[in-house]
């Protein structure tokens, strides 16, 4: 007889979520709900390219691109001060680079995305971000926004 597809270590068998496996669209509502959080609020975006620790799914950069004007980020210094004096002379907004810090499953019921980031160029430039951790949780079948946390610092 072949063992249960989904027992573990003899432990009882899991039993998949409804909801399956978070996918983009769990990027998606947990980086409109981080926007929502920080301040000042962010009026333009932008989008690290070259990898990196900042590198960012497809579906957050989509995200980003659906919240307002995203601007490719170079890794090299000097590009990216090419890409800030640009920034500036369109005006000294709110520029926020967002960072996926995590993400992971916690149960079959809950997904948890830590995101955080900096602001980059005109009077905020290099201030931080508050890292902070969206939770969505399983309900009728889709991944829903449950609440946004803010990460205690030690």
């Amino acid at each position: 007889a072949a063992p249960p597809a989904c027992a573990s270590e003899g432990g009882p068998p899991r039993t998949p979520s409804p909801c399956g496996e978070p996918g983009d669209s769990v990027l998606v509502v947990a980086v409109g709900q981080y926007l929502k959080s920080v301040s000042p609020t962010p009026r333009r975006f932008v989008i690290p390219i070259g990898g990196g620790s900042d590198s960012l799914p497809e579906a957050a950069r989509a995200a980003l691109r659906s919240a307002g004007p995203t601007f490719l980020y170079p890794a090299d210094s000097a590009k990216r001060q090419t890409v800030e004096t640009h920034l500036l002379s369109r005006g000294d907004w709110p520029t926020l680079l967002v960072a996926l810090r995590d993400i992971r499953q916690e149960s079959d019921s809950s997904v948890l995305v830590r995101l955080g980031g900096r602001f980059v160029s005109g009077e905020l430039d290099e201030q931080p971000a508050p890292t902070r951790s969206v939770r969505l949780a399983c309900r009728e079948s889709r991944w829903v926004f449950d609440r946004t946390e803010d990460e205690q610092s030690t």
